[in-house]
């Protein structure tokens, strides 16, 4: 679900760019794009941005959130506009170690959910709540421990699109495509399967630029419970 007033990135304008550039490509010029047009384009953009966000992760979609813990806290929320986490670490004393995700279901089957360790090594990510709410185990006893972790972040509302960074232009192409691609649906019928695939290509490019380029690792996180 997209959250109009989160973010703020992208101006006006160069909202105004990609829509303007999905139409041309279309062969709509200048003001032959009515208002219901644009407001049309607007509606398919956070349609296409919702449907990327449960196509796996973005860069432009990973914050990196450091959260104070105290001692004997079971639980936190995660901040308005995030809905999952992608790993998680514990820092004590400068040293940071890695933390286990565990489900639902193992979460529930811990006898002593309130058991205190001088940290916290699992967690478990309550995404029926939102914000969702992340409820660590063991209880941190510590009051030096801190936590650090990478949340996957909605997608962003066309009218402030702030979680497209800059620092990403190799999403400007898949962005106009993908428009383009929506608005030959509805305007263009003819058109809607070229684009369509052109929208495909471009976003697989933009997947492949946006991966860690890094050697594979394999982990096995130390779980409790």
């Amino acid at each position: 679900m997209a959250t109009s007033g989160t973010y703020n990135f992208y101006s006006s304008e160069q909202l105004v760019q990609f829509i303007t550039e999905a139409f041309e490509r279309l062969g709509f010029m200048g003001e032959q794009v009515s208002g219901d047009m644009m407001t049309s384009a607007i509606n398919s953009l956070n349609f296409m941005f919702a449907n990327w966000t449960s196509d796996g992760s973005k860069q432009w979609g990973i914050k990196l959130i450091n959260q104070a813990i105290v001692p004997g806290q079971a639980s936190f929320q995660m901040p308005v506009g995030s809905y999952d986490i992608i790993d998680m670490i514990t820092r004590l004393n400068g040293i940071d170690i890695g933390m286990s995700q565990i489900s639902r279901d193992e979460y529930l089957l811990i006898s002593q959910k309130n058991v205190q360790s001088t940290q916290s090594v699992n967690y478990f990510v309550d995404k029926t709540a939102y914000p969702p709410t992340v409820y660590l185990y063991p209880v941190p006893l510590n009051t030096t421990q801190g936590i650090l972790y990478n949340a996957l972040m909605v997608s962003p509302d066309a009218n402030d699109m702030s979680l497209m960074s800059g620092a990403t232009p190799w999403w400007n192409d898949a962005i106009a495509a993908g428009l383009c691609a929506r608005m030959a649906e509805k305007f263009k019928p003819e058109q809607f399967k070229d684009k369509m695939a052109v929208a495909e290509l471009t976003y697989i490019r933009a997947s492949r630029a946006d991966g860690d380029k890094t050697d594979v690792r394999l982990r096995t996180p130390y779980k409790f419970g």
